[in-house]
Formats: structure tokens, C-alpha cells, sequence
């Protein structure tokens, strides 16, 4: 319905004033069903819960699994979507920002081998498996919800969000 939103264009939208929190908000949350949102993941995994209750009928499931490894694509992939934002608010290319979101991503998943590298120094061991997503995810998949590790996504996508809209507000008053 209207066109994709350039991140220079901030002052107003269909010409209502909006804030740089409401836009990036509503970029994050739904922007359009196009593009890798937390919408569009929700959706696809109410489609495979179909798939889940199929299985259902033949077998016994364990659904603490199922839900967990959903909780955790729903977590992580809210992540990189905030890790997208950022990146695509700092330049201007989005194929720079498509690669920034994949490598970054891809960092932060292959965080664990880092650790075991730094095995003699306990201190930045301790950092990197802080740090690592694939050892929070590996806890969903397992069926185990922690706490800490819904409070460390949702923490650490608000920090790239939080991130975003300082630059946006940054390059809206220069």
C-alpha cells in the first residue's frame, strides 16, 4: 500500500509527524510482509504448528521442544532484525546493509568456536559465552526456557533498536 519508507525521509509519513521511536517501532514489529519481519516469522511458524499437530495424531511430540525451538526462531530472529535496522540506518546501500546483518549475525552465532580459542584467558571467555547466541538458542531447542535468555534477546534487540533510532535522531538534527 505505500511505498517502502527511506530512512532520510523521517520528518513525516502521509503527513501525520511521526517520532523516530513510532517509525523504527513500526519497521521492526511489521513494516511490510515482503521483508523478514517479526510478523512474517510468526506467521510462517503457525503454518509448521499445522505440520506439529499432523504429527500429533501419529505420535506423541514433545511439545516443550516445539515451542521452545519457536520462542527461539521468534528471538533470534527479532535479533537480526534489529541488527538489520542498525546496519541499514548506517549506510545507505542496502546491499551493505543486507551483508553487515549477515556477518554480524554470523558472528554472534559463531560465537562459542571464539571461546574455545580463548580457552587460557578465563575473563574473555567468560565475555565471548555472554555474548553468544547459538549457546542461548541451544537451551530452546532443548525444550528449556530460561528467563535469562528471553531477557538477554529481548535486551539485546532493544539495544539495536535503542542504537538505531540515536543515529536516525543523529542524522535528523545535522
Amino acid at each position: 500500500m505505500f511505498p517502502t519508507m527511506a530512512f532520510t525521509r523521517l520528518p513525516t509519513i502521509c503527513g501525520i509527524a511521526l517520532t523516530t521511536v513510532v517509525i523504527i517501532s513500526g519497521r521492526f514489529l511489521i513494516s511490510d510482509m515482503r521483508s523478514f519481519t517479526p510478523a512474517s516469522i510468526m506467521l510462517s511458524l503457525v503454518l509448521l504448528l499445522v505440520f506439529a499437530m499432523i504429527i500429533a495424531f501419529q505420535v506423541m511430540p514433545d511439545w516443550s521442544v516445539i515451542f521452545g525451538n519457536y520462542i527461539g526462531l521468534l528471538l533470534v530472529g527479532g535479533l537480526v532484525i534489529s541488527i538489520g535496522l542498525l546496519i541499514s540506518s548506517v549506510t545507505e546501500s542496502q546491499l551493505i546493509a543486507a551483508i553487515g546483518t549477515l556477518g554480524i549475525s554470523f558472528i554472534l552465532i559463531l560465537m562459542d568456536s571464539l571461546a574455545a580459542s580463548f580457552s587460557t584467558l578465563t575473563y574473555l571467555t567468560t565475555i565471548v559465552n555472554f555474548l553468544s547466541v547459538s549457546q542461548r538458542y541451544s537451551m530452546f531447542t532443548s525444550g528449556i526456557i530460561n528467563y535469562d535468555d528471553i531477557i538477554y534477546f529481548i535486551s539485546m534487540q532493544a539495544l539495536f533498536l535503542f542504537l538505531t533510532v540515536r543515529i536516525l535522531d543523529r542524522k535528523r538534527w545535522s
